[in-house]
């Protein structure tokens, strides 16, 4: 049986979210009565164009409308197939998304007191804070980011580094962070709509959240990581006169990025020079070869700190000859 909401969560990254009688009167186990009695659905402005309900084509025309001489309004559509036909004001009725309701819903479903705060305008917004495993976590609700939006990207969370985002996807590890990777919580999952507000089932949100900050700190990691490398290769840059990339640097480089092409690619966008591909696959097979680095074998020699990195930039970094092949 479905949930109220989950006849609205896939509609809700749409920039607009709009609703027509029809659709609405279609949904089951009076879904629409839940909404539209919870706020979370309200009615919006009638449609000016509308499609023939006797034709199986979906062109819209526009409504026509006029008063007989009884004073009585008629609206009507012009149809190829039918003529003129006539409509009547509940069929073009339509609804939209109260996010203003639906955000206060959701956070006294989490019992945060006080008023939520619009970051963004209808696209991101702050529902306040929940004590979690002895301390305290900004929630935020976003929405509008997906193929089906053309807002933009998913915003930039890096302010709210410890944030719990709610989301209204089925699948959030579709969502294509750019920046800072948040704790997201699938809302479709953990949602459910009550006759006296939203109801959380926790025994799967806790859960969740746990799992969703242990992925959020693998991203972050490796997103420290890259900003290592990046550090790295720049002072490198920089001391070397000759521009010669030491086995290190290759090694790190394909570790971090999966491939000799993409290793290749990277590093060559951040040196200005050109790196093949096969520098870096030979660099790698002096290393010990793929093998060894997916069984982490001689890790501390492959792979070293920044640390260790700043302690050797003072020694003097040989040239192999058969690096001169690469030039």
């Amino acid at each position: 049986m479905h949930d109220s909401l989950d006849y609205i969560w896939p509609h809700i990254e749409y920039c607009d979210p709009i609703f027509e009688e029809s659709l609405v009167r279609s949904w089951n186990d009076d879904a629409f009565e839940k909404l539209r009695r919870s706020g979370v659905l309200e009615q919006a402005e009638a449609t000016d164009y509308f499609a023939c309900p006797y034709c199986e084509d979906t062109y819209l025309e526009e409504i026509i409308a006029w008063e007989t001489p009884a004073g009585i309004q008629r609206l009507a559509i012009p149809c190829h197939e039918h003529g003129r036909v006539i409509l009547s004001p509940e069929q073009l009725r339509q609804w939209s998304v109260s996010f203003d309701r639906l955000v206060y819903l959701l956070a006294a479903g989490l019992g945060i007191a006080g008023e939520a705060v619009q970051i963004e305008p209808w696209r991101l917004w702050r529902l306040g804070k929940i004590n979690w495993q002895g301390g305290l976590r900004d929630v935020l609700f976003t929405r509008g980011f997906d193929a089906r939006c053309a807002i933009s990207s998913p915003p930039d969370l890096s302010r709210y580094p410890n944030a719990i985002v709610l989301l209204p996807h089925a699948e959030t590890s579709r969502v294509k962070w750019e920046h800072h990777v948040p704790t997201v919580v699938s809302l479709p999952e953990v949602a459910t709509l009550r006759a006296d507000g939203i109801e959380f089932d926790h025994s799967i949100m806790l859960p969740m959240i746990a799992e969703a900050d242990a992925i959020a700190r693998v991203a972050s990691e490796s997103r420290l990581n890259m900003q290592d490398l990046k550090l790295i290769i720049s002072r490198e840059v920089k001391s070397i006169q000759t521009h010669e990339l030491t086995d290190e640097i290759l090694v790190r480089a394909y570790i971090q990025e999966g491939s000799f092409r993409k290793a290749a690619e990277f590093l060559s966008r951040e040196t200005g020079q050109e790196i093949t591909k096969d520098k870096v696959h030979r660099a790698v097979q002096r290393s010990g070869g793929t093998t060894a680095l997916a069984r982490g074998e001689d890790s501390d020699s492959i792979v070293r700190t920044v640390a260790s990195q700043r302690r050797d930039r003072t020694k003097k970094i040989q040239r192999r000859p058969e690096d001169k092949q690469d030039k």
